[in-house]
């Protein structure tokens, strides 16, 4: 083993035992509920035999972007009722950044999803304005926890990982299918091309 590969080693190490100490702090001062054996079972047992499509089935539900005015650049934040509910009713209300300079039909649009406990959106909007500069339209969505989903005394992201593992696995599921709605609401409005960045 080279020297260089050592260093490496242990740079790893030092960052991820960093890392899962400063989540195990975060934890620790809430008292996070732990999932039990019993229950990771239980949710196992429940969703294993389904497939995917029905496990992230998208449930009715609307994302009122169609309706959105052009401020030229200028961000929009909107709000609607998540098609998954999950524990917290600060979490069951999606959250996005809407920066429209062009009709929807008229311009592509880009979906940006931000980082694990992110803390600050200035980079994402400053993505998403250098997209408009360039002819696109962007959106910048707030995951499941994160940013106007975050409880009142938690961080951004908190409660998205941890030992809670049914939180987990429904938090992600949330987020796919809120996803799967945006990109629906999208065709409704027919721009000429989508893509998302996480």
């Amino acid at each position: 083993m080279t020297m260089l590969t050592r260093l490496h080693r242990i740079a790893g190490l030092t960052v991820d035992y960093a890392a899962f100490r400063s989540l195990n702090f975060w934890h620790w001062r809430h008292h996070v509920h732990a999932s039990t054996e019993d229950e990771v079972i239980a949710y196992g047992d429940q969703w294993l035999p389904v497939s995917t499509e029905e496990y992230y089935r998208q449930p009715q539900g609307r994302c009122p972007l169609a309706e959105l005015p052009v401020q030229g650049g200028k961000p929009q934040r909107i709000t609607f009722p998540s098609p998954h509910p999950c524990d917290r009713p600060e979490n069951n209300r999606v959250g996005m950044d809407v920066f429209l300079s062009r009709p929807w039909d008229e311009a592509p649009v880009m979906i940006f999803m931000h980082g694990f406990m992110s803390a600050s959106d200035t980079g994402y909007h400053l993505w998403c304005r250098l997209m408009n500069q360039r002819g696109v339209n962007a959106i910048f969505l707030h995951l499941p926890y994160h940013y106007s989903r975050r409880p009142a005394g938690y961080v951004s992201g908190e409660l998205a990982i941890s030992a809670d593992l049914t939180r987990l696995a429904e938090g992600i599921r949330q987020a796919v299918k809120e996803l799967r709605l945006i990109i629906d609401s999208l065709k409704t409005a027919e721009p000429p091309r989508s893509a998302s960045l996480a």
